[in-house]
């Protein structure tokens, strides 16, 4: 009974059948119960929250509930409306101010408008890591600069820095701004926990040692150049990203094919074009663009016609159904160029 009875809808609820003393006193109860776990989804729950806006004067957690409900039933310029009602009565609720947020950034394009309510919810809530990813995910959106969203990210208190979601999202401005070596340092000094099928931790792992390897390239490094190729071809447990069954790494083997010319290692040389070239993937991919050079560079040219024949029936066929397939986009742009060059 305690937990219904701190059940802030229910409360209103009760409200809507009882005499209007006793209907006064469940709203008031209702309104000041913990919102913490208060999610209305019940389309008859709205007519209940309308009424009480009526009456007034009324609480910003009425509204506030009310865009909840209306954000849930899809309602979305009904939802930002209620919320900037609420907000016009209190906007020290890190929730609300969050709500806002999301919705200029999703439902608005107002991207300028969105910064600024993540900013205010931040202000009031600054140990809430996820809402720093949340201000991220807008920022994106809004297509700001690797470095904006950087600045953001490492303004927060080392409570939220040091979680491994924020260190991701940090990785992925530091591999944009081509500082492979911060990237490298903050990937090996956290243990992620990435959901299952998420690969984007490995992706940078891999992004920023090929980065970083093409660089002392450039310099004249050879030999420290191929140990980042050969480090890319790792998977650490601390990323929490094992190898696939039909991995996607012929681009590294073809890189590091390359390096070992400039070394002059011809047996590496072939036992990584031979790597790229045997690589099997379960659908047509961008991988298999280096497969085709690996097989070109051993001489294998049938074998090389073979798979580009196949990534051009994908590419036509993927994109007469579905034209922006950016899978299939990405393999397009790859197929223009000639492989083995």
């Amino acid at each position: 009974f305690d937990t219904v009875a701190a059940d802030p809808i229910i409360r209103f609820h009760m409200g809507s059948l009882l005499t209007d003393r006793d209907d006064a006193a469940e709203v008031q109860a209702g309104l000041a119960a913990d919102p913490e776990y208060c999610f209305p989804s019940r389309v008859e729950t709205l007519a209940v929250l309308d009424e009480i806006i009526d009456r007034g004067p009324v609480h910003y957690r009425a509204h506030l509930y009310r865009g909840n409900l209306l954000a849930f039933l899809h309602r979305h310029d009904e939802a930002l409306a209620a919320w900037e009602a609420a907000a016009d009565l209190w906007r020290d609720d890190p929730v609300l101010c969050r709500n806002l947020g999301l919705g200029c950034s999703l439902w608005r394009d107002d991207h300028a408008a969105a910064r600024g309510w993540y900013d205010r919810a931040v202000e009031i809530a600054p140990a809430d890591y996820r809402l720093y990813l949340e201000r991220d995910d807008a920022l994106r959106r809004a297509e700001a600069a690797a470095a904006t969203r950087l600045e953001y990210l490492s303004s927060a208190p080392p409570a939220v820095t040091s979680r491994w979601e924020i260190a991701g999202r940090t990785v992925d401005c530091l591999v944009e701004l081509q500082r492979w070596d911060a990237a490298i340092e903050l990937l090996s000094a956290h243990s992620f926990l990435p959901w299952e099928g998420a690969r984007g931790v490995h992706d940078q792992w891999v992004r920023a040692h090929v980065g970083r390897a093409g660089e002392r390239l450039e310099r004249g490094e050879v030999l420290d150049a191929i140990a980042d190729y050969e480090t890319a071809l790792t998977y650490p447990r601390n990323l929490g990203v094992g190898r696939r069954a039909c991995p996607e790494e012929a681009r590294v083997h073809w890189l590091l094919a390359a390096a070992a010319v400039a070394a002059g290692d011809e047996e590496k040389r072939i036992r990584h074009l031979t790597a790229g070239a045997e690589e099997r993937h379960h659908r047509p991919c961008e991988a298999d663009i280096d497969k085709v050079r690996c097989l070109r560079a051993l001489g294998r040219d049938e074998e090389a016609e073979q798979v580009l024949g196949r990534l051009r029936e994908f590419v036509a066929e993927r994109l007469r159904t579905q034209p922006e397939d950016q899978s299939a986009l990405a393999i397009q742009r790859a197929l223009e160029q000639t492989p083995g060059e």
